[in-house]
């Protein structure tokens, strides 16, 4: 795990290097969010215990969505999980996605669920099972009580990236429990100016907050890329 990884300032000095040094580029495209520190107030956070490197080599996605056949989310999933296989190649990160059908052996299936009758959901745009060391999260739900047209195609797809980072393992960057990646908790590495907004981001709300994160930021994928690089 990474608690004792960070303990000391030289290996802070190390994260920062390395995030500046090889995703720099963030920081010219991200600065000018309109961003509070609170959203950031407990740092980037991964489960207490999370996917193996082996099982996320190669995860098989199930597309399961009953009689709701929106070509709308569809679409968004496939552009999120090739979004993030491209980022993954770039980083070196042996994570890919690929896509079977609802018959052969998958490991993850998306599927569609109303919230108002689920509560798992309830309101929210989408849930994921969080990844641990039993494997990724298996399910990915989104909430049909909206029409995919609520959304527009960046934000269907930054929704599914968002789900896709919790079956991973990666949480809420506005939850107190999980093992905090060190460091991520302070300024600069919360410093909006920086980094921009974390994808990972658990209050915000994409309908009413044209502001809320795309795509992973700088840390978003350095987390990915310490659990499993």
């Amino acid at each position: 795990m990474l608690t004792s990884q960070f303990k000391r300032k030289n290996d802070v000095k190390k994260l920062n290097t390395k995030i500046k040094a090889t995703l720099v580029a963030c920081a010219m495209v991200c600065s000018g969010s309109v961003f509070a520190v609170d959203y950031c107030t407990y740092g980037y956070k991964h489960n207490y215990s999370t996917p193996t490197k082996e099982q996320v080599e190669n995860i098989r996605i199930a597309l399961n969505f009953n009689t709701i056949g929106k070509p709308e989310w569809k679409k968004s999933i496939e552009d999120a999980t090739s979004f993030l296989n491209s980022k993954f190649q770039e980083m070196g990160v042996k994570i890919n996605y690929t896509f079977v059908s609802i018959e052969e052996d998958y490991d993850m299936d998306i599927v569609t669920r109303r919230g108002s009758r689920n509560a798992d959901l309830n309101s929210s745009n989408a849930a994921a099972k969080a990844g641990t060391s039993n494997g990724v999260g298996d399910r990915i739900m989104i909430n049909s009580d909206f029409e995919a047209t609520d959304f527009t195609i960046n934000q269907r797809r930054a929704i599914i990236m968002h789900e896709l980072l919790h079956t991973l393992g990666v949480l809420h960057t506005n939850e107190s429990i999980g093992v905090l990646l060190y460091g991520t908790n302070q300024l600069p590495m919360c410093d909006p100016d920086t980094w921009g907004r974390s994808l990972m981001e658990g209050i915000h709300d994409y309908r009413t907050n044209g502001n809320a994160r795309l795509t992973p930021n700088a840390v978003d994928l350095y987390m990915i890329k310490k659990l499993y690089k």
